[in-house]
């Protein structure tokens, strides 16, 4: 008894630890849409015969047909992608924490389910055999013969496996990776392993018709005619070579500090010059074109003979320019920012630039159902029906002051601004100055419809309510630091500014200090329905459910973030160097364990699994399911948030929201089991948000066996036989001892 408890409160304090630390833990996997490739790391690139697909951080696969104009789209997870290939029918990518997605036109993926937590780092296919092969950390392999199913499978290694591929020409795969480890396989199940370079990491692999070219570490180059003896060659370089391919002429290797490498034989190599001293990961061939295309951290690079390269990019706007302000109408975003820009997108991925109205940096943007509304610098006011089109009423707007902000609610538009300037209007066409009773800078504004009350933010910590948007009153904040943000959700008004500051308010006249943890300048505020999201300095965004406990979601080196909006299912958020980023969906999993093992049958065993959301975003109802064994009864579930209940056959706990983060969330159940075998226990998670089930459901088995039983022996000593141990053998010593036993109790 006593080893069984220290295994489960060992097993428990470690869910506590991690479920107490996840409220530190940031989470900074969000897509960078634009500018491309600022601020994206790519690990690889393909040409499908039509387009290059290039995957990457955060879950991004960029596309473009020419090499040189990319566009980027997020799959929907946050995960670093590492893989991509393209049968003829389907693609296949592979990531971090057992990722792996297809699709049959690049830009609907579906996740399959690999049972995996670890990183995937390459998948071949073998048409052939009609067999995928994924290889990744500590050797873990998976097969599947069509990309949808997927059964782990024995490299016979532990080291990491960095490239698969498959050769048509020797009927064979062949896979290398770290600790100098190149394993062979002719049907992809049972593998011959060679160690070849004790030391090394084998990153990049090709074959050109007759010989295989491997590079990795310290500028590391093996050739080989078959796979089984390889041949070291000279090198130029001891950067680390990540990536190789053969053009059909040459061979073009390339890797860390902007090093790339050609060679016609492998033997002699050339340096060429990259124009970069950024890492390089991965490397397409086009022959139609010709072209080369080199992809790495924060860098495009294409080439037509690999000797003269270009650093390309898909910026939909100029990188000097700033975006300000975002909303979704229900149909598509719409951004505005500085020289009069003006972005629409139907998804938040593909961009399109409706700018040329007005050269006046736009600072806000609102929506009544029927017409938009764009406010500026020196009273810039312009009009839209479907937000292409647009014209410039600047002349109505009644004022030359800076336009920062403006909503609209209760059938009017208002707009807030410099020297405590507020105007309206029913229409978007006619417009009204009205008396704010300040001077300060008003910087935003926003309609509550709950409390129906429009309320203004500003300098100085200036905060203003209306009933009608007419008559302001000036309320307390608490605070002397700008104000720049306020929304509202959930019963709940947010407000936000300099140093860090955020208000919380029910009813929008008492507001409250709460703390945001940061010291960094707060800009927008926004709402999805179940959290709030607060943009600012240095790329930073805060979530929180409630307004009162707010964890920071995202922080790198990027500009300001000076707004976002919601589509329904991701955040897009806008910023300053036209900085787009696009927010994946919640990715939940869950992991489970047991104990003790074996259990014996009439005593308790304990099921505790930890539910884990690496998404960017909250995710919501999550509900959690643990299906009651044939044979077993239920005795209890604690959740660590939450609560449980049994429902005849099934254990079902509403676990609520779960934060973005690493691991969340534990629940443990008990049962009792009653026989003896196999006891499958499968926990399933599941919530309305989450964008991958692949990774929703943990089976663990335990053995169950008879209980023991004591027998007292004639010496006096006790001694624990299990009855189902005992072999034929066995049966006429214990009749004989059992017949002694009952003649010395007759004495």
């Amino acid at each position: 008894m006593t080893k069984r408890l220290s295994s489960l409160t060992l097993f428990l304090a470690t869910l506590l630890l991690l479920t107490a630390t996840v409220a530190q833990a940031a989470n900074t996997k969000w897509s960078v849409i634009n500018p491309l490739p600022a601020y994206s790391d790519f690990k690889d690139v393909i040409w499908d015969g039509n387009r290059y697909y290039a995957v990457g951080a955060s879950g991004v696969v960029a596309t473009s047909a020419d090499g040189s104009n990319w566009t980027a789209r997020n799959i929907g997870v946050i995960h670093q992608l590492y893989s991509i290939i393209w049968t003829g029918s389907l693609y296949v990518v592979v990531g971090a924490s057992g990722t792996l997605a297809t699709s049959t036109d690049g830009s609907n993926w579906a996740f399959q389910r690999t049972g995996l937590t670890t990183a995937l780092f390459d998948v071949a296919w073998s048409p052939t055999l009609n067999l995928f092969v994924a290889g990744g950390a500590n050797g873990k392999l998976l097969t599947s013969p069509d990309g949808l199913t997927w059964t782990a499978g024995d490299s016979g290694v532990g080291a990491s496996l960095q490239k698969i591929y498959w050769n048509s020409d020797l009927a064979q795969f062949i896979a290398v990776g770290s600790s100098g480890n190149i394993i062979t396989s002719t049907d992809g199940f049972t593998w011959g392993i060679r160690n070849v370079a004790i030391g090394t990491i084998f990153r990049g692999l090709v074959w050109d018709g007759s010989q295989y070219v491997a590079v990795g570490s310290a500028g590391t180059v093996l050739t080989s005619p078959n796979g089984l003896n390889w041949t070291q060659q000279n090198s130029p370089t001891d950067e680390t070579l990540y990536t190789i391919t053969w053009d059909g002429s040459q061979y073009i290797a390339a890797g860390t500090n902007g090093i790339i490498l050609t060679s016609t034989d492998a033997q002699n190599w050339a340096v060429q010059d990259s124009t970069t001293a950024k890492q390089l990961q991965g490397i397409a061939w086009n022959s139609s074109a010709p072209q080369l295309v080199v992809v790495g951290k924060e860098i495009i690079l294409s080439s037509v003979v690999g000797a003269i390269w270009s650093a390309e990019g898909g910026d939909v706007t100029t990188v000097g320019s700033d975006l300000r302000a975002i909303m979704w109408d229900g149909n598509q975003f719409i951004a505005v920012g500085s020289g009069g820009m003006i972005l629409t997108s139907n998804d938040g991925l593909d961009w399109v630039d409706r700018s040329g109205v007005s050269a006046s940096p736009l600072n806000g943007i609102a929506w009544d159902g029927t017409r938009f509304v764009a406010v500026g610098d020196g009273g810039t006011l312009l009009t839209s029906a479907n937000g292409l089109l647009w014209t410039d009423q600047s002349a109505a707007s009644q004022t030359t002051q800076n336009l920062r902000a403006v909503t609209n609610g209760n059938g009017l538009f208002v707009a807030v601004g410099a020297a405590g300037t507020v105007i309206t209007s029913p229409d978007g066409n006619t417009w009204s100055v009205q008396a704010s009773g300040t001077s300060n800078a008003l910087n935003a504004v926003t309609w509550d419809s709950g409390n129906a009350l429009f309320i203004a933010v500003g300098d100085g910590g200036t905060l203003l309510t209306s009933g009608d948007g007419i008559a302001w009153t000036q309320r307390d904040s608490g605070s002397t630091l700008n104000l720049n943000g306020v929304g509202q959700g959930a019963n709940r008004l947010v407000a936000a500014g300099d140093a860090g500051i955020i208000l919380s308010s029910s009813d929008g006249i008492a507001w409250s200090t709460v703390s945001a943890g940061t010291s960094e300048n707060l800009r927008g505020v926004a709402w999805n329905g179940t959290q709030f999201l607060v943009t600012g300095a240095k790329g930073l965004a805060l979530s929180s459910p409630d307004g009162a406990l707010w964890l920071l979601n995202f922080q790198v080196a990027t500009p300001t973030l000076n707004a976002a909006a919601w589509n329904g299912s991701q955040f897009v958020a806008v910023g300053d160097g036209a900085v787009i980023l696009a927010s994946g969906r919640p990715d939940l999993a869950v992991r489970s364990a047991t104990t003790p093992e074996p259990v014996t049958a009439g005593s308790l065993l304990t099921v505790a699994s930890q539910i884990s959301n690496t998404g960017a975003l909250y995710a919501a109802n999550v509900n959690w399911e643990y299906t009651l064994p044939s044979g077993a009864s239920f005795e209890s579930a604690t959740p660590t948030q939450g609560s449980c209940s049994l429902n005849t056959t099934t254990v079902n706990c509403d676990l609520g929201d779960i934060i973005p983060g690493a691991d969340g969330v534990s629940v443990t159940v008990n049962v009792t089991p009653a026989i003896v075998g196999t006891l499958t226990n499968t926990i399933t998670i599941s919530s309305s948000s989450d964008i991958n089930g692949a990774n929703n459901v943990s089976t663990t088995d335990s053995t169950v066996v008879k209980a023991v039983v004591v027998l007292e022996n004639p010496d006096k000593e006790n001694t624990k036989r299990s009855l189902g141990a005992l072999g034929p053998a066995s049966l006429p010593a214990l009749l004989m001892w059992l017949l002694w036993r009952r003649r010395r109790l007759a004495l």
